[in-house]
């Protein structure tokens, strides 16, 4: 298999999710500056920069999603595993809140307010970002949940600037869907994906999914972000069945492990 010709790198910058203008044309000219080489593929928790505003020559930009609810649960236990947990050693209040409780309270780490952070010492603070912000921007309008005018420009967004978005629960589907429209950076990706798909990697034991009818209250409570998953899925599903006319059954009902 021939080796890729291109560079990739991945942030670590986690929680500086929303940028200044100044902050987006920086990235912009970073991105640029080290693609001028060789191909260059960049990985990093932000919301989408509008590369034509700034006069820049548009990148090809992909994106993976999950189901909303998931998400929020997934995050919610992350922060507060075993391996963070040295970390907030001095918050024990919020490392043992529980997840069910903290909805049913009205907690505002549960309720969908972007005006909930958790801030650890010395570092920038935590918080759960809407999905639609990630593909609406960076203007203020982004960052609230529920918000239409954020829905509408995360949508266009979504259909006109991203080659793919995957979906987490039919990953391998996904998969397929990356090879197929971005070729030069995922060829062989579904092959490769089932030699390693045994190997488990970033699972976090503790994590307990919360009852069915919590579950049913946290969606309601971001209903954006479930709309522009649905939206997401459709897509994906008619961009595969642009690829497999008569999508081989293994492919069409393979879901993430």
């Amino acid at each position: 298999m021939r080796s890729r010709t291109f560079k990739t790198e991945v942030s670590k910058l986690y929680w500086s999710r929303y940028l200044s203008r100044k902050g987006e044309a920086a990235l912009a000219n970073f991105l640029i500056n080290k693609s001028r080489i060789v191909p260059f593929v960049y990985s990093r928790h932000v919301s989408y920069v509008e590369f034509a505003r700034l006069k820049k020559r548009q990148p090809i930009y992909i994106n993976l999603i999950r189901n909303p609810v998931d998400r929020f649960v997934s995050l919610f236990h992350f922060l507060r595993s075993n391996r963070r947990k040295l970390k907030n050693s001095t918050d024990t209040a919020w490392l043992k809140k529980n997840l069910t409780e903290c909805v049913l309270s009205g907690d505002a780490e549960c309720a969908m307010s972007q005006e909930y952070s958790h801030r650890r010492s010395g570092q920038n603070p935590e918080f759960f970002q809407p999905m639609t912000a990630f593909f609406c921007g960076h203007e203020p309008f982004c960052r609230r949940f529920n918000s239409r005018p954020a829905l509408q420009k995360a949508l266009q967004n979504l259909e006109l600037r991203y080659s793919v978005v995957g979906v987490l629960e039919t990953f391998r589907k996904s998969l397929s869907v990356f090879e197929a429209f971005v070729p030069e950076y995922f060829k062989n990706i579904g092959k490769l994906y089932d030699k390693a798909r045994n190997k488990k990697v970033n699972q976090n034991p503790t994590h307990a999914q919360p009852p069915a009818a919590v579950k049913d209250i946290l969606a309601r409570r971001m209903t954006s972000d479930i709309e522009l998953y649905m939206f997401a899925k459709q897509r994906l599903h008619l961009q595969f069945k642009r690829i497999w006319p008569r999508p081989q059954r293994r492919l069409a009902s393979s879901t993430a492990v």
